[in-house]
């Protein structure tokens, strides 16, 4: 977005649509800021955070819930006191086992919360976009859905010429560690439960800052390593996280985790994407149900 020859980047900014309910019978979450607007919770993405993470933090300080975001709605983009913004959109449950009590404080940015149904909602918003990411919350976010995650790790130390140590146990290399703290923070916008990985070092240590922070086990494997991946294997644990609803995370080697992809996407879609490659720092987030993938989308670490 061009406004003029000073400046061609907007601000970013990201937002949630949280909903409760089923797919019949929905209420979400409209904020009122003391202007005079209704309108999602949103805000600011800080300088080296990552979209999704950004998504968590602002819904938390706007409404005081923790959530677990779903798949990307679309994207606004206006201008604001002269500067244009674009505002990227998820859908966002608060989890059903989290016990949670709403510790919402009204402030200057805040002043009202409310769980609304969508067609009352779509009455007070008072912006057409977001009306419209309304629509797409009906017609994109399944209940008892789940989120299956690709990944694939960062930079690794030295060169393949270099590395004379046995390749499994070739690390990542400092980058590679940034990348691996960057996912353990976009991996927690999502919160899967069960962590699979190659044995090889540079994936265990691309999953370990997430497991760690939520002290689940990592079930590491040769069978999604390099040479050994077992493409029927990876496409069972992949259908048992689409299958049962629970949200899994699958962290292997490039060629593995491409033909993984691909072959999901054959079996799962209309159809194969035309391009199933996911570079180094890259994420694969399918949202699907039993039997289905409905949505895919594609972020790269910051």
């Amino acid at each position: 977005m061009i406004v003029d020859d000073t400046y061609s980047v907007p601000i970013r900014a990201a937002g949630a649509l949280l909903w409760q309910g089923s797919e019949r019978v929905r209420e979400v979450v409209v904020v009122h800021r003391p202007r005079g607007d209704w309108s999602f919770p949103k805000g600011k993405v800080d300088p080296g955070e990552q979209l999704v993470s950004a998504v968590v933090r602002e819904v938390r300080e706007e409404t005081g819930f923790r959530i677990q975001l779903g798949p990307w709605l679309g994207r606004t983009a206006y201008v604001k006191n002269g500067w244009p913004k674009q505002v990227d959109y998820f859908s966002g449950e608060v989890p059903a086992d989290s016990g949670q009590v709403n510790t919402f404080i009204p402030s200057d940015e805040i002043d009202d919360v409310r769980w609304l149904p969508v067609p009352v909602a779509a009455g007070m918003l008072s912006r057409p976009d977001d009306v419209r990411l309304l629509t797409e919350l009906e017609h994109r976010v399944m209940a008892r859905s789940s989120t299956l995650i690709l990944l694939q790790h960062g930079g690794m130390a030295g060169t393949k010429a270099d590395w004379t140590g046995r390749k499994s146990e070739r690390p990542l290399d400092e980058s590679g560690l940034t990348a691996a703290r960057g996912f353990g923070s976009m991996l927690a916008a999502y919160g899967p439960q069960v962590l699979h990985s190659a044995d090889s070092l540079r994936c265990l240590q691309t999953v370990e800052p997430y497991a760690s922070a939520k002290d689940l086990p990592v079930r590491d494997t040769k069978r999604l390593r390099g040479k050994h991946f077992d493409i029927d294997y990876a496409l069972r644990i992949a259908g048992e996280s689409l299958d049962t609803g629970e949200s899994a995370v699958i962290c292997a080697h490039t060629a593995g985790l491409e033909e993984l992809f691909g072959e999901l996407c054959r079996q799962r879609t209309a159809t194969r994407p035309a391009d199933t490659t996911i570079p180094k720092g890259g994420m694969v987030t399918l949202h699907g149900t039993a039997g289905k993938i409905h949505h895919i989308e594609r972020h790269m670490v910051q």
